[in-house]
């Protein structure tokens, strides 16, 4: 995972973990891992590492880590620009006058976000790339960005302020990275949310949620890594309905989870005839209607 921990990050990386991946979730900020823990319940499958991408050697480290502890890296889910600008909370140019915030304030954060992701997928996508060549598997590279206007805590009034130019560059740098990859066997794809992340009471009234959006993203998020016919796709989710509808799409019912059981296997070690099953499965939470039964199937 890559990108600042919050609740889109912590969101994606209980429906990375629900779905038998191992989450290697790096930050600087020990506090801020160990709460992820904390609200996680310490999943064994969720690896936290005090480190950056955003720099040599802190990449150094951290790869060291996904080859050595991990083995391999199958795949990144990059979120970015979704939920304010908070690279230095002293002097943030969130809710600012753009015409009265000085040129530098906004192009330091642009660098740190951009340069930040800029960054990490040159580490990373070499590494997906060894492994693409190497097996038969579709490594995938998975970007989750935004851009809207933040909303004001406890207010209707939606604005955008000097905040509006970063929150906006990581369309074209999902447009960058998708472009540099098309001869790669990398798949690359970018949901684009057009949704608040943190709305206002009288949005969340009016429009109700049945779960936190961040558990739908990272639903989605899993099914677009897992799917190996997805490359090069822009998806574009703008509201409630749009969100339904890419994950009915995905197979995935959005009002209904439950667990299903794994099939009889035919003889020790082997799957039944057509089942793409490993030796290390672990059956995922699927979504079907209300109602649905073993008899519907």
């Amino acid at each position: 995972m890559v990108g600042r921990l919050g609740p889109i990050f912590q969101g994606v990386t209980a429906r990375l973990l629900d779905a038998g991946a191992i989450v290697v979730a790096p930050s600087l900020d020990k506090t801020a891992l160990d709460e992820l823990q904390d609200n996680l319940c310490n999943p064994a499958g969720l690896l936290t590492v005090q480190g950056t991408l955003a720099h040599k050697d802190g990449a150094k480290h951290l790869t060291d880590i996904v080859k050595y502890e991990v083995g391999k890296l199958h795949g990144v889910v990059a979120h970015g620009g979704l939920d304010g600008v908070y690279h230095n909370e002293n002097t943030s140019i969130v809710g600012r006058n753009f015409l009265k915030t000085p040129t530098k304030d906004i192009l330091d954060e642009l660098t740190h976000l951009v340069g930040t992701h800029h960054h990490a997928a040159c580490i990373l996508m070499p590494l997906l790339n060894q492994l693409a060549e190497a097996t038969p598997a579709l490594p995938s590279f998975t970007l989750l960005t935004g851009g809207l206007p933040c909303v004001v805590p406890d207010s209707s009034d939606q604005q955008t302020g000097a905040e509006g130019p970063v929150l906006t560059s990581m369309y074209g740098f999902g447009l960058a990275l998708r472009r540099a990859a098309w001869n790669s066997k990398v798949r690359v794809n970018e949901i684009r949310l057009g949704m608040h992340v943190n709305r206002c009471d009288s949005e969340r009234m009016a429009d109700p949620r049945v779960r936190p959006l961040s558990l739908d993203l990272g639903t989605l998020c899993s099914y677009i890594a897992e799917s190996p016919v997805d490359r090069d796709r822009r998806i574009r989710i703008n509201n409630n309905a749009d969100l339904d509808q890419v994950l009915v799409s995905y197979d995935a019912f959005p009002n209904h989870f439950f667990k299903i059981d794994p099939p009889a296997r035919q003889d020790p070690g082997r799957f039944p005839k057509g089942h793409p099953g490993k030796s290390n499965h672990r059956w995922l939470f699927h979504p079907q209607p209300v109602g649905w039964t073993k008899q519907n199937k």
